[in-house]
């Protein structure tokens, strides 16, 4: 049986969906696992870690080097927060990375939880899982938001 031109092209949007499902999976076990490493490198065995030991910013500047964007401090500190939020407990990886780190900034993990399953429900944007967040934290009070800026200065910033 001959595929007609609209059913082959479903067949390619249908490929190409799935193709981004899995990279996007993939993205989410990435950002786990990297963050999986650097504690316990930062650890080296140990209950807890020392502070100051530049193993973020090495990275960030070595990775950088070797692989080229997507490896800034900051990003090395979100997959790092990414793993502790989510090492007890599955993360959702059907939600893209960018909402990930949106909703790390919810200190209340009972609430972030919440969020992030409405948020897979409804399939909301970035920009309204945002005003989301800003809501609930105008009405409820329940929502604290975490600083995540960088332990390390940006360059050019003392």
């Amino acid at each position: 049986m001959k595929l007609t031109v609209r059913s082959r092209f479903d067949k390619l949007v249908d490929n190409i969906a799935e193709l981004f499902e899995n990279v996007r999976q993939n993205l989410a076990v990435a950002y786990w696992t990297t963050g999986h490493w650097i504690v316990e490198e930062e650890q080296k065995g140990k209950a807890r870690s020392k502070h100051g030991t530049g193993l973020i910013k090495n990275l960030s500047s070595k990775l950088t080097r070797k692989m080229g964007s997507g490896f800034s401090i900051t990003n090395l500190t979100d997959m790092r927060l990414f793993y502790l939020e989510n090492r007890n407990s599955r993360p959702a990886v059907n939600l893209p990375m960018s909402y990930q780190i949106e909703l790390l900034r919810i200190e209340n993990v009972g609430a972030r939880k919440a969020l992030e399953k409405k948020a897979e429900r409804e399939g909301l944007s970035r920009s309204d899982l945002r005003r989301l967040i800003r809501a609930e934290q105008e009405k409820t009070g329940n929502i604290q938001l975490v600083d995540r800026t960088p332990l390390v200065p940006r360059r050019g910033i003392p």
